[in-house]
């Protein structure tokens, strides 16, 4: 698994949110997403079958992630335990 932080246009409000992706690059897709505007958060993630949540349905390989993107898996942990995220889903 990879994880990426950018920043990029939300509708949780008008201007710029920051968006936390982690991607299984051997399977091409997002298995978590967070975003965050101000103290609005919301999350989404791939549970196997479906998506449950906001999670995008673009492949990751056409998301153009930066290498000055890349996180660390804590730093995404953090985030995800912040935006409320289910407990033992993913990486």
């Amino acid at each position: 698994m990879k994880y990426y932080r950018f920043t990029g246009e939300s509708d949780l409000g008008y201007e710029i949110a920051n968006h936390y992706m982690e991607v299984d690059e051997q399977r091409d897709f997002v298995t978590r997403q967070i975003e965050n505007y101000r103290e609005l958060w919301r999350h989404g993630y791939f549970d196997g079958k479906k998506a449950v949540g906001y999670i995008t349905d673009r492949y990751a390989s056409e998301l153009d992630f930066t290498e000055s993107e890349e996180i660390s898996r804590t730093e995404f942990e953090q985030m995800w335990e912040r935006a409320g995220g289910p407990i033992n889903i993913g990486g």
